[in-house]
């Protein structure tokens, strides 16, 4: 229903006879027909009649007073509020869905952005190994190394020189060199130098 309807009908039902409607009886003629049915206001007093004919019959023509009794105005009046709490509802969930979309795209965007720091960070991480390895490879000067030669070299301690080798031997840049953690290069075509 527009607006200009409802208000309308907001208008139209706080002119007319405020309070509880109801079917008050039939109207006859004088062969015993029924030809309406009374609406009246329930302290007395008619107010309207639904019309009984040819085409309408006796319990038509008062099931059309007791609706008419039943949309009374100030049924129609709760109705008119009852829909306007209904919109306020509406419009006030369509505004929380607004400010969580919103908030899901900005969620969204600090993950994307997280990601996208991720990936740089792993291309970073990639070449900085690449890099280490090169850097192990010219200060070994030589296929075969340990942990403690690493330690001496790059001065660190004995357990990151052998996380170091580790992480080496996991991507399959060093394998085992007999026992402990003797290591040696293996080389691009995935055979061991040395």
């Amino acid at each position: 229903m527009r607006e200009v309807d409802r208000q309308e009908l907001r208008r139209l039902a706080q002119q007319a006879t405020q309070g509880a409607w109801l079917a008050d009886g039939d109207e006859t003629n004088q062969h015993g027909n029924v030809v309406g049915h009374f609406v009246a206001h329930e302290n007395g007093g008619r107010i309207g009649q639904a019309f009984s004919n040819c085409l309408v019959s006796d319990d038509t023509c008062r099931a059309n007073a007791r609706f008419m009794a039943a949309a009374n105005p100030t049924s129609v009046l709760e109705l008119l509020d009852y829909a306007e709490s209904l919109e306020g509802l509406y419009r006030m969930h369509q505004q929380t869905e607004t400010r969580a979309m919103r908030d899901l795209k900005t969620e969204r965007d600090k993950l994307l952005a997280d990601v996208n720091l991720l990936r740089a960070d792993a291309r970073v991480g990639a070449d900085a190994y690449s890099s280490l390895l090169n850097s192990v490879r010219r200060a070994v000067g030589e296929d075969r190394f340990g942990p403690s030669r690493l330690q001496r070299m790059f001065l660190i301690n004995f357990n990151r020189a052998c996380r170091l080798i580790d992480e080496m031997t996991a991507r399959g840049d060093v394998e085992a060199d007999g026992e402990g953690y003797g290591r040696r290069f293996v080389s691009k075509d995935g055979t061991a130098n040395g």
